[in-house]
């Protein structure tokens, strides 16, 4: 973002895997990990100087769906 002098930026859509999602559900101060085979259905949010914040929805090897802030770096997400 630097190189064009912007402030802040938006992730509107992402898809893709993960092995790992950690997660803290509305309301809930502790973190939840999953872990298995996880897809993205929908990944969200902002990104600016002072952090990042994104919301994902996962579904594992079910077919559960399940979602909330993300806690991790999804730059770490991998492609099958």
């Amino acid at each position: 973002m630097q190189e064009q002098n912007e402030q802040a930026g938006c992730v509107i859509s992402g898809i893709g895997s993960l092995s790992v999602a950690r997660l803290r559900w509305a309301g809930q101060e502790a973190i939840t990990t999953l872990t298995g085979d996880l897809e993205i259905l929908s990944l969200a949010g902002s990104l600016s100087p002072d952090g990042v914040h994104l919301h994902i929805a996962l579904a594992d090897s079910t077919g559960a769906v399940v979602g909330g802030p993300s806690l991790q770096r999804i730059a770490g997400a991998h492609h099958r």
